[in-house]
Parts: C-alpha cells; structure tokens; sequence
C-alpha cells in the first residue's frame, strides 16, 4: 500500500506541464465547478475538513470510518437554466478501509438550433458527468490516504467526448482540531475528442489546513489552489495598462504585485459553531473578487455564507454565493442511514 501511494504521487507529478492562466486551455472545466453546499459556503474548494461527505470530492483522503452509510446530495441551481449536482454514498470496509460511489454532473439545458439562412432546426442539449468511484485507507491515527478514479463523459449537441480523471489526496490530523491535506486532482486525459484533436484535463495541485482552538467555536479552512501555476490573472489590455503606468522598479510595486497573485490562489472560510447541531458558514474566494468586482461599485463578488443544520440522521446545508449582480444558491442534504436502523432487545 505504501508502494502505491508513493507511485501514485509521482504519477500526478510527472505526468503534468505547468502552464501560466488556466482560461480556455483545458477541457472538462466542470470537473473544477463547486456543486457542494458546504464548500460553496466556505468560499470554494476545501480539502482538509473531514467533517463532511461532500467534501470528499475534492479531496478523496477526507473519506472516514464516520460516514459509513451515510449519502449526502447537493444541488446547484447555477447561471441560465444551467444545474449542477453531486451525490454520493460510503461505507466502512472495517480493516480494509473505505469506499465511496457518486456522480458529479451538469446540465446546460436546451438551446434553439438554427442553419446559417436562420432556419429554426430544433432545440437540443448538452451535459457532462462523471461518475466517480473513491477509496481511502487510513494508515493510523495521523495519515490517511484517498483516491478518486472518475471517468468523464460529455454530450454537447452532437460533438461527443469522453476520458478519465483520476484525484490523489493526502489528509494529516496533525492535532485534535488541526489538519493539513493536499491533493493532486484531475490528473487523467482525454480518450476521445469532440474534433480531432485531444486537449488536456484541468490539472489542479490544492493544498489546505483547517484548524480550530480548543473550546473556540470558529472554525478556520484554508485553501490554496492551482498551485502548479504562479500567475493566475488573465493576459488584458487591463493588465498591460497597469504594468506600463505602475513603478515597476519600486518595492512596493513588487509587494503589491506579488500578494495578488498569492491570494488569487487562496479560498478562506469561516465557521461559527453556535452549537454541535447549528452552524454559520462564511467564505471569501479572492480571485473571484479580483476578477468579478467591478470598478465602478463593489458587486460583493467572492463573498459567500451559508448554513448547516445537524441532527443524529439528517443534515440540511445551503449557501449562497455572490457573482455581480446575482446570486448563486446551493442546496445539500445528508442522510445517515446506519441511524435508521433501529435495533430490538
């Protein structure tokens, strides 16, 4: 096992070329959209917070012996008509581990065809899913490791696609409340092109920490994202503008420049444990900010909060994010199925 787990992390290194800006250079983008209620509140991606079954897309290693017969749902009602979702269902393998089934999908909905004379041919659709089939074993009390293996299928009109995707993670329970995760998702390829030619995957190398005090109830969770790629701001006219008019020879110039691009890669969420069955969920994505806010009045982009309410069998989850002038609500729903059971004397 220990074997497998060093191969597979040299896999995902090696088998990845960095590339400056993600925009428009990969396929299967919806691997990388937040479908989850809880991470949606907490400002995207979140890797190293086991609290939850949603979370173990983005971090198979997240996976425990404590969602055993547990299936968590959520639901995206996203921009357009489009619909994102996510459910999936674990169990407890005992000495061997853990084992988890879901489906990551998106529908785009129906959209009017017309020929080039402006002919009404119809309406047709488009989607993707991807099933996903995640394992994780726990080697003691500190280190656990995860895989998620996810084949990709795609449907836009009549252009067909379909690859692989394949998650590692690692989680390490650093203290009582301390954790420190990283993973390396999306490492796969296409099988079959829309056209004729194969494109790349979104490769995403996450690295987290989730912390809290001792009978504090705050909760923290970091997230660092595509750290396989330093500049993450778009090549603009924007951005020639600045670079000609700012003093780029100065330090504070280079201060400036160089913390923008380190928190363009940082997800930040907040949780207020108000008691172990209500919490309050706040989030701040700051790319999202620097990207979607504009300069003529603060849209509140990249702010997101949420809420969670826990009982023995049910937890009910929902987020709201902000993007411009809309927003975004996401809907999740936990049921423990091994507290359903009830047992006779």
């Amino acid at each position: 096992m220990r074997r497998f787990v060093f191969l597979s992390l040299i896999f995902a290194l090696c088998t990845q070329t960095l590339f400056a800006q993600i925009g428009g250079r990969y396929t299967y983008q919806f691997l990388e959209l937040n479908n989850s209620s809880i991470a949606a509140a907490l400002g995207g991606k979140v890797i190293a917070n086991p609290a939850s079954l949603q979370l173990i897309y983005y971090n198979p290693a997240l996976l425990d012996s404590s969602k055993n017969k547990t299936l968590a749902i959520s639901y995206k009602n996203y921009f357009a008509g489009i619909n994102l979702g996510d459910f999936t269902y674990a169990i407890n393998l005992e000495k061997y581990g853990n084992l988890a089934f879901g489906v990551h999908y998106i529908n785009y909905g129906k959209f009017d065809q017309y020929d080039e004379q402006q002919n009404y041919l119809g309406q047709f659709s488009a989607s993707e899913i991807a099933p996903y089939l995640t394992y994780s074993y726990a080697f003691d009390s500190v280190l656990t490791f995860g895989v998620n293996f996810k084949p990709v299928f795609s449907s836009l009109q009549n252009y067909r696609s379909y690859g692989y995707a394949l998650d590692v993670g690692l989680l390490i329970h650093a203290s009582k409340n301390n954790y420190f995760a990283i993973a390396f998702r999306n490492i796969g390829r296409q099988l079959k092109a829309y056209s004729s030619q194969l494109e790349p995957l979104p490769f995403n190398l996450t690295a987290g920490f989730t912390g809290k005090f001792e009978h504090s109830p705050f909760r923290f969770n970091f997230t660092f994202d595509y750290l396989n790629y330093w500049k993450l701001r778009y090549t603009s006219t924007i951005d020639n503008l600045e670079s000609q008019t700012a003093d780029t020879t100065g330090l504070w110039s280079l201060i400036s420049k160089t913390s923008d691009e380190i928190l363009r890669h940082l997800h930040f969420g907040l949780e207020l444990m108000l008691n172990p069955k209500f919490y309050v969920m706040f989030g701040y994505n700051f790319r999202r900010v620097r990207e979607l806010n504009l300069s003529t009045v603060n849209t509140l982009s990249g702010i997101s909060a949420g809420l969670l309410f826990k009982t023995s069998k049910i937890d009910i989850s929902y987020a709201y994010e902000r993007y411009l002038t809309s927003a975004v609500h996401t809907f999740g729903l936990s049921l423990h199925f091994d507290k359903f059971i009830f047992r006779h004397k």
